[in-house]
């Protein structure tokens, strides 16, 4: 029977050696015991998932869809905090991405609109891995990038590199039940009694031609059980070495900050180039945008802001990568400093161009899902350069993980809006400032939103009719 010193295990449930420790085999406890069981509720949810007739390879029902996706994440969830409460239950940004998760799960029951239910789809397992990292790591404010690292590794290591923990962790449930050396002698019985019991059974299977047909017919059901038995324990090993990874090791994170290998005039050199430039394109959008110079010929400022406006945001992206690159590896320097605010003023100054580009497009063709979603991704970008500003003068910022916190918050504040009814009424405000709704628009309010906008359109006496007989009307006989 295996004893261990107390100082084997650390404060989190981790086996952590001891120098009094007889046996030296890994060491589990009963709550990585236990993990076990809630690692194979999540294989046997995964499974159900999978092999249900309401999933996304048999076309269900998107309701029933994320009702089934969110229950293997809230199975996930709940595994997680019983490995990691000691840390997780007094972490505020956790609870923020825990919340929003189930949030997403919820919504299609609340708002029908298509376009976040598929981004919600892709974007609630990579806010889960940020919700893991921020619990799992004490990242130094010096070591702040480890966070990217942490988060890649959570993908590509952590569901892998402690397997070996749970073939382990199931091993010891036999030891830790008695006389070991008599769950060896019952181990070696079924290894020699199986194969004879396999070739008895054959035998008699074949002498019986009644029993061979009923064996056959239960044969052809079983592949599906043993399918899904197969899906359900590599989810559980997966899973098993995930959260053993995120809650019981504690990989060591120098706290010196990282070496400043750019030199400071190289970094502002660079920047200085950056700002002729931008300085530059600032001086023609001005022209523009304001009138003072007429677009060439034959381009409308509807096909002017459509075009750049992807390109504006991205650079607008560049630039807040920059500053983060700038900010951790170059030697500091008031010049630094100066060009780094300047620079991110320069990002505000980007974002607002995009934005005036995006609302003479709105303007000219009205607003919809995409729109709004651009709008709210210049917002996010607005915030990330005010972060960046800020942390020019407040040195102590978590800059990367302030980021992601601001980034999750405004995520869920753009989840909480009903998306389809915003654009009704903006659609609804044009056609009663005009007196005129087109086709096109009327086409678009009956058919292309969800039933979120039908309470918008009822209330819209004036319009209400002309949508319902979209199809009826006449082209060119528009009210």
């Amino acid at each position: 029977m295996e004893r261990f010193d107390k100082s084997y295990f650390d404060e989190g449930g981790a086996v952590a050696p001891g120098p009094d420790m007889v046996d030296k085999r890994p060491g589990y406890t009963a709550a990585m015991r236990w993990l076990l069981l809630f690692c194979a509720v999540i294989g046997m949810v995964f499974a159900f998932v999978l092999f249900s007739d309401e999933n996304l390879l048999h076309g269900g029902d998107k309701i029933n869809i994320m009702l089934c996706y969110g229950l293997f994440w809230l199975a996930y969830l709940a595994a997680f905090y019983y490995a990691c409460w000691h840390r997780a239950r007094k972490n505020l940004p956790a609870w923020l991405i825990a919340l929003s998760s189930i949030w997403f799960v919820i919504r299609p029951f609340v708002y029908k609109e298509h376009t976040l239910y598929i981004i919600n789809f892709i974007a609630l397992p990579l806010m889960l891995m940020l919700h893991a990292v921020i619990v799992s790591f004490d990242i130094p404010q010096e070591r702040e990038l480890y966070g990217l690292l942490a988060w890649v590794k959570g993908w590509f290591i952590a569901p892998f590199v402690r397997i070996g923990r749970f073939f382990g962790c199931i091993g010891s449930l036999a030891r830790a039940g008695g006389d070991a050396k008599r769950a060896s002698s019952v181990r070696i019985g079924l290894l020699i009694g199986l194969p004879m019991v396999v070739v008895a059974a054959l035998l008699l299977i074949n002498a019986d031609a009644a029993l061979r047909f009923y064996v056959k017919d239960s044969l052809n059901s079983a592949e599906s059980v043993i399918a899904r038995a197969i899906t359900a324990f590599i989810i559980a090993m997966l899973f098993y070495s995930f959260i053993f990874y995120m809650a019981y090791d504690k990989p060591k994170i120098e706290s010196r900050p990282y070496s400043r290998i750019i030199p400071s005039a190289a970094a502002v050199t660079a920047l200085m180039m950056l700002l002729v430039l931008y300085a530059v394109f600032a001086a023609f959008q001005f022209t523009y945008l304001t009138g003072l110079k007429g677009l060439p010929e034959g381009m409308t400022y509807s096909e002017y802001a459509v075009h750049g406006f992807s390109e504006l945001c991205t650079v607008g992206c560049l630039n807040i990568a920059v500053f983060i690159i700038l900010n951790t590896f170059s030697a500091k320097s008031k010049g630094l400093a100066a060009c780094l605010c300047a620079l991110m003023a320069c990002t505000v100054a980007l974002v607002f161009c995009a934005g005036f580009r995006l609302y003479m497009y709105i303007e000219a063709y009205g607003l919809t899902v995409r729109r709004i979603l651009s709008l709210w991704f210049m917002a996010a970008l607005l915030v990330f350069a005010v972060i960046c500003i800020v942390k020019l003068y407040a040195p102590r910022l978590r800059l990367l993980r302030t980021m992601a916190v601001a980034f999750v918050a405004l995520y869920m504040m753009l989840n909480l809006l009903n998306i389809d009814a915003i654009i009704a009424k903006t659609v609804l405000g044009r056609a009663d400032a005009t007196g005129y709704m087109s086709e096109e628009d009327a086409l678009y309010l009956k058919y292309e939103l969800s039933s979120d906008a039908a309470p918008v359109i009822e209330q819209s006496e004036r319009w209400r009719e002309r949508i319902q007989n979209a199809y009826s009307v006449p082209d060119g006989k528009h009210e």
